[in-house]
């Protein structure tokens, strides 16, 4: 009779009813056997549940990455048939303007590609972090120096803060260097002129602790649990050309393959 009721419950198990479980009863060969089957079908659940979400984020991911490739190539070929169907009739202060935003929409096309790419590696784990010591605060400070122009061009003060006593990280100094550069970039992207750009480092419980942060116009709360999501961009942000809405993504798989955190 037990035996009929554990082969009644796997048989309506697989047959799709997933909420399925056997009563063990006791500690005897078929009460363990019970047991065992609800572990499986648990584990089973489980990585059904994960396979659809992933499914539902490759999906999200698919469309998103046609939209932004999409966008700037139809932009690009429409520029393109202007200059090919009325070119004597587009003078050159015209044509140079065509040229010029065809060659942003190329730019930003690269800037993805790349940026899909790299992801792509953190995802499949092929980009892995090579440590090593080194000062984090030269990091900083040669960071700052180059977007210095930038922000001095936009009217925004750039600064680092530090002390000269801080211990050396240990990690892989291109991959730090990624993260530094995506948010001082997005910073940047985000503060009007008259603004200000603080990079502190500081000390902490057994690591170093990095903050960005700007006079500009924050980060929406509705936004905030979505900012490290792959290509979303908060409503304030779509009005910002140039980011990708990888950025950020990029960062956190850098930062937790360093066994670091970022917030």
């Amino acid at each position: 009779k037990r035996l009929r009721s554990v082969t009644a419950t796997v048989s309506r198990f697989a047959e799709g009813d997933y909420q399925q479980r056997v009563e063990p009863g006791s500690d005897d060969e078929i009460g363990q056997l019970g047991r065992t089957f609800n572990q499986m079908a648990d584990r089973l659940v489980e990585s059904m549940a994960k396979m659809k979400m992933n499914d539902a984020l490759r999906r999200e991911l698919v469309a998103n990455v046609s939209h932004d490739l999409r966008t700037p190539l139809a932009s690009i070929q429409g520029y393109l048939e202007t200059i090919f169907m009325k070119e004597n009739e587009i003078d050159e202060e015209r044509r140079q303007q065509f040229l010029d935003i065809i060659y942003q929409n190329t730019t930003m096309l690269n800037r993805l590609v790349g940026e899909l790419f790299e992801l792509s590696k953190l995802d499949a784990r092929q980009s892995e972090p090579e440590k090593e010591p080194f000062s984090l605060i030269e990091l900083a400070q040669d960071t700052v120096l180059d977007f210095q122009p930038r922000a001095e061009k936009q009217g925004v003060l750039l600064e680092a803060d530090f002390s000269p006593e801080l211990p050396f990280a240990h990690g892989d100094i291109a991959m730090i260097e990624r993260v530094l550069t995506n948010l001082v970039e997005n910073a940047l992207r985000h503060t009007p002129a008259g603004g200000r750009i603080l990079l502190q480092i500081t000390a902490g419980e057994n690591a170093l602790r990095c903050e960005v942060m700007d006079s500009g116009q924050g980060i929406a709360s509705e936004d905030l649990p979505h900012i490290f999501d792959r290509f979303y961009r908060g409503e304030k942000g779509r009005q910002h050309k140039g980011g990708t809405g990888l950025g950020l993504a990029i960062a956190q798989k850098i930062i937790e393959a360093h066994g670091g955190e970022i917030s």
